[in-house]
């Protein structure tokens, strides 16, 4: 079945808000420390280039596939490191209206012969995903003042 890893990060601001901040990717390199770089349409079966700040501030390119979108809640990507019996990546970003507030969560399965190995390297390479959830929650902070 996989590993399974998530995040999740309170945003503030609306739902309408976060999915526009999430998928200008134009915008990016404005507020985003971590994925520093994104090219491609937002549709299925869309190709993806990433530019993704990698540790020590080195910068790894990422390609990956749009494999699904649900419009103003979630978009999600797929990506093999080698063959996809290697290494395979499921990544979803959903922005979620629970009582109370807004969210973004972030959830990755990963399957493949080589995970159970690796595991602890792709699950710090996830976790530092909080940090696109946290600039992505202060766009649309700095975003909403300023519409004020």
């Amino acid at each position: 079945m996989g590993r399974r890893f998530e995040l999740t990060t309170p945003v503030d601001g609306t739902a309408d808000q976060a999915w526009a901040v999430l998928t200008d990717f134009d915008a990016y390199p404005r507020w985003n420390g971590l994925v520093l770089f994104a090219d491609g349409t937002i549709e299925p079966g869309a190709r993806v280039l990433l530019r993704v700040r990698g540790p020590g501030r080195r910068q790894r390119s990422v390609r990956s596939t749009i494999v699904g979108i649900d419009p103003r809640r979630e978009l999600v990507f797929e990506a093999s490191v080698g063959h996809r019996s290697l290494v395979h990546m499921v990544h979803s970003f959903t922005v979620e209206s629970p009582a109370g507030g807004v969210v973004l969560r972030q959830r990755w399965v990963a399957t493949g012969i080589l995970v159970p190995v690796l595991w602890p390297f792709l699950r710090l390479a996830m976790a530092r995903f909080r940090e696109f959830g946290v600039d992505l929650s202060t766009r649309v902070s700095e975003l909403t003042a300023a519409a004020i």
